[in-house]
Parts: structure tokens; sequence; C-alpha cells
């Protein structure tokens, strides 16, 4: 490394996924470096040097929290990855041996999304404060709303449908379109839209609807790392709060609830390890629930600081003139007999 401070570090690893090691000053006062990633003297992406490394802290440099890794773009190749490089942000301190380092941990790189999350659930089911607070107890970077997913699968779906319909007929030139191989484009397509978005780090997506919902497969084959929560909450609240809030047919309101108790009723089969979530638990037993989501995300430590969060910071936005203590039912919410009965054959349709 080059001279003029008292800088400590080493480079690792550095292969076409993953370049990654520690960099530590003394005295260690200056923790949490940023480092920047470079190719051909481009700037790629930058990372915090603020990861927990025993054998660094056991070496003497401060409390070992000088860990880094940078995960490449996915359209790096193996030879950009061997031209990379690292340096200190704001200086000429470039990262370029491991004479220095503790012995080296040697690991598996981690898949891509690891420490991202995925909300999704039906529309007014708690999608919006669960994202707030994620993003403000775990500092994930992340806009209101995703919408992104979606659109692949959307596409992905008329794809292979048209498709599907010149299969065996040799003499069409469609028929030898590859649903598999766009598959795999639309993933590399995706994982660089969010890396560019968000500088590779974690980020938050949340994106309510049955579309999201029956994204879910599409969104674990391109981050298999990150996490999927699924909110949920009562049918007939889901209901009565949709229409009012985007004004809705009731009908309409009915049949996109029940798409998406319909989807969550899958996903909790073919996805076991996706979070699900009742809104009016969270809102009930914020602490319990706090805990959960904290050790699904693998920070149980930030529970305190959740549950906190989802007591005090709460801000609904409520669809009528209650405040939804006691869930609402058939019995109590008010409905004509019309709408009960539009609301029980959809209930039972989707049930079926």
């Amino acid at each position: 490394m080059s001279s003029g401070m008292k800088v400590f570090g080493a480079l690792e690893r550095k292969d076409k996924q993953r370049i990654s090691g520690w960099f530590a000053t003394l005295p260690s006062n200056l923790v949490h470096q940023v480092l920047e990633i470079l190719i051909d003297n481009k700037v790629i992406g930058r990372v915090k040097a603020d990861q927990f490394r025993e054998d660094v802290k056991a070496a003497g440099f401060g409390a070992g929290e000088s860990g880094f890794s940078f995960q490449f773009p996915p359209d790096i190749d193996a030879e950009d990855a061997a031209r990379a490089r690292i340096r200190l942000l704001g200086t000429e301190l470039y990262l370029d041996c491991a004479d220095l380092a503790p012995k080296a941990q040697r690991e598996e790189p981690p898949a891509p999304g690891t420490g991202s999350v995925f909300i999704l659930g039906p529309a007014r089911s708690g999608t919006s404060i669960l994202f707030l607070a994620l993003q403000s107890v775990f500092e994930l970077s992340g806009l209101g709303e995703g919408h992104v997913f979606p659109i692949f699968q959307r596409m992905h779906f008329a794809y292979y449908e048209y498709v599907r319909q010149f299969l065996g007929q040799e003499g069409v030139l469609a028929s030898r379109l590859d649903v598999t191989d766009l598959k795999t484009r639309m993933i590399a397509t995706i994982r660089r839209f969010y890396f560019d978005q968000f500088a590779g780090s974690p980020f938050i997506d949340k994106t309510p609807g049955v579309e999201a919902l029956t994204s879910a497969n599409l969104i674990k084959l391109a981050f298999p790392g990150a996490k999927i929560i699924v909110t949920n909450r009562n049918g007939v609240e889901v209901v009565e709060s949709y229409r009012r809030k985007f004004k809705a047919d009731f009908r309409d309101a009915c049949l996109e609830w029940a798409r998406c108790a319909k989807e969550i009723a899958r996903l909790k089969i073919s996805m076991p390890e996706a979070l699900i979530l009742d809104q009016n638990v969270m809102r009930a037993t914020p602490e319990i629930v706090a805990e959960k989501i904290a050790g699904h995300l693998g920070r149980p430590e930030r529970a305190v600081a959740l549950a906190e969060f989802m007591r005090s910071q709460r801000v609904d936005v409520l669809s009528q003139n209650t405040d939804w203590a006691t869930p609402l039912t058939l019995d109590t919410i008010g409905w004509t007999e019309e709408e009960k009965a539009v609301y029980r054959v959809i209930d039972n349709s989707r049930k079926a």
C-alpha cells in the first residue's frame, strides 16, 4: 500500500465476482473508511470498510470494524475484475498487497441481493409502514415504491405465451427462440439496474399488489440472497381500505384482495422461507414482530430499535374514521347485504 499516513490493510480476494479485504488506520479513531473501486482509473463503485473482523481486532487494529466486500456489477468480466484497484476516498492511497493481512478468511461470495429486502403484499396491508421502519432502522437504500419486477414478470409471461404457439413448427423462425435464455438475460439486466440505482449497496424494495406477489419466484432467481417479507391483513379490512383509498369499485376491490390472498397461500407452500406478517399483529405486538423481522434479516440486535419505530413513529393513513383497534368482520363493517354477498362469493371462489 502507498504510504504517507498510518494506514493498514490487505486485499485478500479479487476474482470476477468480488473484491474484498480489510482497511484500517492507526490511531483507530478513524473508522468506517469509504473506499473507491476503480477499473482503468474509472470509479465503478464505493464501499465502506465497516464489517467486523475478529482477526483484525486481535491484531490490534481498533474494534475490528474494518472489513469490506464489494460485488462487481453483472457486466464486469474476469479481465475487467483483474484490473480492479481500491483506494481510500479522496486520496491516492491504494490497497495493492496482502503483506499486512491477518490470516485470510476464505469464504464463498455472498449470493446476489444479500442484505437486501423485498416487501410484498396486498395494497393497504402495511407494506408502507414496514418499508419506512426497515429503511430507517436497517439503513437500507430504497424509494417509496418499486414496481420493477411486475414489469419483467409480465414481459416474460407474454413472451412465453407468444412463443409457445410456435413450438414444434420447424418452418417458423420464432420456434427457435429460447425462453430460458431470455430469463437469464432479464435477470442480468435486473441485477445491473438495481446495482446502478443503489451503487451496489443493500436495498429495500416495496411493491404491493398481486403482480408483485406473482413475481416472488423471479425475485429469488435474480436475488437469491435477498429476504422476502409478505404483509397480510383481514380480507374485510383490505377491501374496505382499498376501495376508499383508491375509490375503487367494490367488486374490483374484492377481486384484487382475493387474488393476493390466493398468491400468499401459494407462497406459504412454495416459499416457506418468506416471512409472512399480519398487519393487526404488527400493530398490536410490535416487540414480538420486530424480533421476528430482525431475526429473519440476520440482525437480531436491531429488534429493539425496530419495535420502537413501529410503536412510536407509526403514522397510519386511515381510510375511514376508525382506529381499527378491533379487526373488522362482515358483521361489523357496515356493508349492504348485496356487498356482503359479493364478498362471500369471491372469498369462497378463491378458497376453492
